[in-house]
């Protein structure tokens, strides 16, 4: 089922994040920043990359759009991690349904494995 938007967390600078964007949406323009948020407008939407995040070694990439490619933050945390080969974090939503909603468990992806986490 498709998410309303899509989050995922990446073990990497805003600045890799903001080049993978570039990479995978074309031309997207800085629309707003400071001190830890910038949101710029892509093919995708408004999509905001925020930091520092979680002992300040993650950085938030968060789509806001219906135009984006991926249904949920699992498929867009795959793709960051298959895309940038670092340590990638997100809700696991529906691909795993034992897990609470309302729990403090991420899915943590590394290459190509995945492992539920406790994640404050």
């Amino acid at each position: 089922m498709r998410q309303r938007d899509v989050e995922a967390y990446a073990q990497c600078s805003r600045e890799r994040l903001a080049e993978w964007l570039q990479g995978v949406a074309g031309p997207a323009p800085l629309a707003h920043k400071d001190d830890n948020l910038e949101i710029y407008d892509s093919a995708f939407g408004r999509v905001s990359i925020a930091f520092p995040f979680g002992e300040g070694r993650f950085a938030s990439l968060y789509f806001t759009g219906p135009e984006r490619p991926w249904d949920t933050d699992v498929d867009l945390a795959r793709r960051l991690a298959a895309d940038l080969g670092v340590t990638i974090r997100c809700d696991p939503g529906e691909a795993y349904p034992q897990v609470d909603r309302l729990s403090p468990v991420f899915l943590e992806i590394e290459g190509r494995r995945e492992s539920l986490i406790a994640w404050p």
